[in-house]
């Protein structure tokens, strides 16, 4: 699993030589071989296991490399995707003294209450609501569909199938 994720974040691995970077990939404390305690220890030290937590590991290896390297002049960028990409927006927001750019995809960095400015709740909805629309490139009664699927159908009566494909709102049907 972890080769097919090197293996596939390509803007780092196509980047790096033209900028003379070093990719470094850190493993999150608790995951993978970085747990600290074993069996019900683990269970009962889980307060460590926090974003905050990780960005201070993080920020704390890139100290310790950048000196062994004596590369302390030297850019960093943190990249991620999905949780790695909010931890990455997060430490260039807390940590701009040691990270100098973050690049992130489907980080949804401002998707939790008492932010400000706070969160829009139904902001996700609205977006793929849009999607199922016309302006979003869908056919006129996707839309409709996706409001009501199986509506007004006992569901006994209806194949799994054909609920299936309302449930999940393919607009049109495929084989």
């Amino acid at each position: 699993m972890r080769c097919r994720y090197l293996n596939n974040t390509g803007l780092m691995w196509e980047s790096a030589a033209e900028f003379g970077a070093l990719l470094v990939f850190a493993e999150h404390r608790y995951y993978g071989e970085s747990k600290p305690y074993s069996g019900s220890k683990l269970r009962n030290n889980m307060q460590y296991l926090t974003a905050e937590q990780a960005m201070a590991d993080y920020a704390e290896l890139i100290a310790e490399l950048k000196s062994d390297l004596q590369a302390e002049q030297s850019p960093v960028i943190g990249f991620g995707g999905s949780y790695g990409g909010m931890l990455a927006s997060w430490m260039r927001m807390k940590y701009p003294h040691v990270l100098d750019g973050a690049i992130a995809g489907s980080a949804p960095i401002w998707a939790f209450p008492g932010e400000d400015p706070p969160v829009d709740s139904g902001a996700f909805a609205k977006i793929v609501t849009r999607d199922a629309t016309p302006a979003g490139g869908s056919a006129k009664a996707c839309a409709g569909q996706c409001a009501n699927p199986c509506d007004g159908l006992p569901l006994h009566a209806v194949p799994k199938s054909v609920c299936l494909f309302h449930f999940v709102c393919l607009c049109d049907r495929t084989t």
